[in-house]
Order: C-alpha cells, then structure tokens, then sequence
C-alpha cells in the first residue's frame, strides 16, 4: 500500500537536498565578510585606510611599518 509513494518521498528529499546545497552556496557569496582595517593618521590630520579581506596581511604591514619607524629612531639624528 505504501510502497509505491517512497520513490516519490525519495526524490523530494534529494531535490531538497540539491536546493538547500544551492542556497548554501549562494548564501556563502553574500555573506558578509570581514574586512580588516589598517588606519593611518598623518601629519596633516588626514586619514587613510588600508583595507583587505586577508587579515594576516593587515597585521603583516602594521609590523613593518611599526619596524620602520624603530629602525628610524634608533638612527642617528640628521639635525646635528
């Protein structure tokens, strides 16, 4: 009696499937992501911003600005 609406409930269940896999998929290229932000004030009070998706990357120039700005002060003073 109910042997006959199984392959119907099967095929369902794989569209179903198919359809929530699809979604997921588009869901992830909308989602929003995090952006990673390197702010940077200069003399003239302007801002600037450097932005990526790669984290790593903002902190990788964070250090070598910050490194850069060591090296500079460990040097000997041009004003004498």
């Amino acid at each position: 009696m109910l042997h006959g609406t199984f392959p119907d409930i099967g095929l369902y269940l794989v569209e179903l499937g198919v359809a929530i896999l699809l979604l997921a998929f588009v869901l992830q290229l909308v989602w929003p992501r995090w952006v990673f932000a390197l702010m940077l004030k200069i003399s003239t009070r302007e801002v600037k911003a450097l932005t990526s998706l790669k984290g790593k990357f903002i902190f990788d120039v964070k250090q070598a600005i910050e490194g850069a700005f060591i090296v500079r002060a460990r040097l000997p003073s041009q004003l004498n």
